[in-house]
């Protein structure tokens, strides 16, 4: 009897392995401020390959870690357009690129992904608005087909742009929204090549991908052991 119950031990801790899952576990998060205020404008517009303004905000881990998914909040919104008209979502895609620092600037691109609306889970989070406007504002989340590598302490620059038309009076702006942390982020003009600060830190938070076993393996390996713990003894009889 002890070896079948040596058997079923072995059988359940085989089972475990296949249900081993990747959980997201937050290294880095910046809340979005509560009610929504202005966002930064950051657009690319590849109808002209032409970078507006676009928006970096710095980051530095207290660990090494491995970044494998991003998530943030963004806005579109129309300052060319009645205030009252709710913009519609316009944008083809997105871009998330990390950058080393520079003296207190983004310097050299490190990485660069790009993903449709529908990759980057363009999940509506309401209107409201926002300094006398209407805002439609999302929330966003990707997993980065290769993931990031980050040296702890070391200072990065995260930029995340959406891949839009033109401004017009049909066609909202997309802007990355604040944080409720403070701060200052690094926005980029297209026009003249320089950086200047813009206020808040901008709205995002990093992952990296953990193995844990799932509920169901732990529940499955629980029950065998409490199995084998009260399962028959075979008992030595006694002498007389």
């Amino acid at each position: 009897m002890r070896s079948i119950s040596i058997r079923l031990l072995v059988v359940a801790l085989l089972l475990i392995v296949p249900t081993i899952a990747l959980a997201d576990q937050i290294i880095y998060e910046q809340p979005p401020v509560s009610p929504a205020v202005l966002p930064s404008t950051s657009q690319y517009f590849p109808d002209v390959a032409y970078f507006g303004y676009n928006v970096f905000d710095d980051f530095a881990l207290t660990v090494d870690a491995s970044i494998a998914d991003v998530h943030w909040r963004g806005h579109y919104f129309n300052l060319l357009a009645d205030p009252a008209e709710v913009p519609a979502t316009n944008a083809t895609g997105f871009g998330i690129e990390f950058f080393s620092d520079n003296a207190g600037n983004p310097g050299t691109r490190l990485a660069g992904y790009s993903f449709t609306p529908g990759q980057a889970h363009e999940s509506l989070v309401g209107t409201e608005t926002v300094s006398g406007s209407k805002h439609t504002i999302f929330d966003y989340w990707v997993d980065l087909p290769v993931a990031f590598g980050a040296t702890s302490g070391t200072t990065y620059w995260l930029r995340i742009v959406a891949f839009s038309p033109l401004p017009s009076g049909a066609e909202a702006q997309w802007g990355w929204g604040r944080a409720s942390s403070g701060g200052t982020a690094q926005q980029y003009s297209g026009t003249d090549s320089t950086y200047f600060a813009v206020r808040d830190d901008r709205a995002f938070a990093l992952s990296t991908a953990t193995e844990v076993p799932e509920p169901s393996s732990l529940i499955l390996v629980s029950t065998i052991l409490f199995g084998v713990a009260l399962g028959p003894r075979r008992r030595t009889p006694l002498k007389p």
